[in-house]
């Protein structure tokens, strides 16, 4: 995902593109170690703009990950549509001379900025970057997701179990013989 300086005119620059997820080496990894089930093509709508040596794009990015449920271990496609805004620079911008609260020299990554050389800027790992982002920490199929029964192992969501579902987290069974 390569974005060619000269193509951003005074009016900017508009693009559509849809990468094979193959092109996004750390989504490969995560699914190669099964942190994902699959993923569609990464289709990316940005704006780009130029504003003497700083180039800012905004747009969406849009996939599907295919994930496993935390709970129920049921795999689902969970959609991503994520909004975004990159910096790019050359140079540090003339007000990078400013000093933060503690009075030190603000980095331009704490500024929110990315460097790039020469006339072209890879836009890859700030989209792999947000992809990873949008990825929930605990997945689920839904909200209302039952899990598994914590005896027999069926999935609650499907059929109700004949376990007696009162006997409450056997974690803390052993908490029943203090006495008060």
């Amino acid at each position: 995902m390569i974005i060619n300086l000269e193509e951003i005119l005074e009016n900017g620059l508009f693009l559509t593109v849809a990468e094979n997820p193959k092109t996004f080496p750390l989504l490969v990894e995560m699914k190669e170690n099964g942190e994902l089930n699959s993923i569609s093509p990464v289709k990316t709508s940005l704006k780009a703009i130029r504003i003497k040596d700083l180039v800012e794009m905004e747009g969406t990015i849009e996939t599907v990950i295919g994930l496993s449920c935390s709970r129920c271990l049921t795999d689902f496609d969970f959609p991503v549509k994520t909004d975004f805004a990159f910096t790019f620079t050359k140079n540090l911008p003339e007000y990078a001379d400013t000093y933060g609260k503690e009075g030190k020299e603000l980095t331009a990554e704490e500024m929110g900025l990315i460097f790039f050389k020469g006339e072209k800027i890879n836009i890859q790992d700030a989209v792999q970057e947000q992809v990873i982002l949008s990825i929930p920490f605990k997945a689920l199929c839904s909200e209302t997701c039952k899990g598994l029964c914590f005896n027999c192992g069926k999935n609650l969501n499907e059929q109700a179990c004949a376990c007696d579902q009162d006997k409450g987290d056997i974690r803390f069974s052993a908490l029943k013989t203090l006495k008060t």
